[in-house]
């Protein structure tokens, strides 16, 4: 008898829980414009990173 009662709280926690998270999505596209502005510069680092393996290949 004491378990459940210990499981009824458990429930209503993990409820609350995804409440908390949905609010959390809501900002998170907004980080995701701000780190697409941070991608950008390092995509252009990638880029040349990218240009040497392809003359390897070349080479092989």
């Amino acid at each position: 008898m004491r378990p459940k009662p210990e499981l009824q709280p458990k429930q209503q926690r993990l409820r609350p829980k995804r409440q908390r998270q949905r609010p959390k999505q809501q900002p998170k596209p907004k980080q995701q414009r701000r780190s697409q502005q941070q991608q950008h510069p390092m995509q252009q680092r990638l880029r040349p990173k990218q240009q040497q393996p392809v003359p390897k290949q070349q080479r092989r």
